[in-house]
């Protein structure tokens, strides 16, 4: 099962870097939402982009549908061996993955393109869905 995001940010209360700053543009245009490579496809997943630094396991390229496979845009290996999956760590990963994602506009920027034109999945390979927090 995926998890839909609509997000809702407002332009005036994030900073000049803030990956996130673009993204309020988008809410009436396109559906951001996020979703495991072992979740079925859908007609409403839009163009489908895979957020990984690893290539999922048992994962064949044909079978995600994806458009492309953005490396840049997923939390650095220094990050994720931090978090470690703890779920004690997620609110301070989400910090620490932000600042990472506001370094580097260029990683993210092709996927706020694509969402103008339409909804846009990401995809990403835990074994567990992840929670809204």
């Amino acid at each position: 099962m995926s998890m839909a995001i609509r997000l809702h940010f407002w332009e005036n209360t994030l900073s000049p870097g803030d990956p996130r700053r673009m993204i309020w543009h988008l809410m009436e245009v396109a559906m951001i939402q996020i979703k495991r490579v072992y979740d079925p496809v859908s007609k409403e997943d839009g163009t489908r982009f895979l957020v990984e630094r690893l290539w999922p396991r048992g994962i064949k390229k044909e079978a995600l549908h994806m458009a492309r496979w953005c490396k840049e845009a997923a939390p650095s290996t220094d990050l994720r061996r931090w978090f470690g999956h703890d779920p004690a760590k997620r609110q301070e990963f989400k910090k620490r993955y932000q600042a990472e994602l506001a370094k580097n506009p260029s990683a993210w920027q092709p996927l706020l393109d694509t969402a103008r034109s339409g909804n846009l999945t990401l995809l990403y390979s835990e074994n567990n869905p992840i929670a809204a927090s």
